[in-house]
């Protein structure tokens, strides 16, 4: 996180104050490895706009920086670079600030929406909400809504690509009674990791759920640990 904050921040904030996915690409954020592969939001399995909807300034993205801009102010007040500190901090105020002006919808409970409301006509897809969700970025009052929202879904729907960011925003509810996650954990249907296990005979966790290729061994199908950790045993860093 903090390398990419660090690229990101340097090189992709625009006029609007927001980090632009085209900043260093010609042509858009279709153009080459703009978009997806500069600023990723990637393996949807279920239908592009009905998970995310694109922009020049993807959700993502956003949170992302303004979680690491944050992480990376806390390490510098450790190591006592007050200087650093405080620009990191101004970095992701201001962020903020522009994330609050052109993404925040505030009808309802709240919500964001996938990049710039005007932008992406007020769509707030679940990829947002698991992202806003997980890394502590929604008031409490929007919490809930976010989590109904992730926790209807399914895993089946979000992928293993995102299993470790969609198992940690449904553990980050207090309210939830952890049935949600433990569905997700336990499941055996074809879009399982019991199903991989099941038919595969698999003792290492493949690179997409069944059926979707990759690798037989890959990291981000080490996510049931941390939905174990977090959702179940209910641990998690505090400080």
């Amino acid at each position: 996180m903090p390398l990419l904050v660090h690229n990101l921040r340097l090189q992709d904030r625009d006029g609007t104050g927001l980090l632009n996915c085209s900043a260093v690409t010609r042509g858009g954020c279709a153009a080459g490895r703009a978009g997806q592969g500069h600023h990723i939001v990637d393996w949807r399995p279920a239908p592009n706009r009905s998970m995310f909807a694109f922009s020049e300034h993807l959700s993502v993205t956003q949170a992302f920086a303004l979680a690491g801009l944050g992480r990376l102010g806390s390490l510098a007040e450790l190591l006592n670079r007050s200087a650093l500190a405080a620009s990191l901090a101004g970095e992701a105020a201001a962020l903020r600030a522009s994330m609050e002006a052109r993404m925040w919808d505030g009808n309802g409970t709240g919500r964001w929406c996938d990049g710039a409301c005007s932008e992406v006509g007020w769509r707030s897809g679940v990829t947002t909400s698991a992202w806003m969700l997980w890394l502590g970025l929604l008031p409490a009052a929007s919490v809930p809504a976010a989590w109904s929202q992730l926790a209807g879904w399914g895993l089946e729907g979000f992928g293993d690509y995102g299993a470790f960011v969609f198992l940690g925003a449904l553990a980050a509810f207090d309210g939830d009674d952890g049935s949600a996650l433990l569905r997700a954990l336990t499941k055996c249907d074809a879009q399982s990791w019991c199903a991989m296990m099941r038919d595969y005979n698999a003792t290492m966790t493949r690179e997409g759920l069944y059926g979707a290729g990759g690798t037989s061994s890959h990291p981000w199908g080490t996510a049931p640990l941390a939905g174990v950790a977090g959702g179940v045993v209910g641990v998690s860093q505090t400080s």
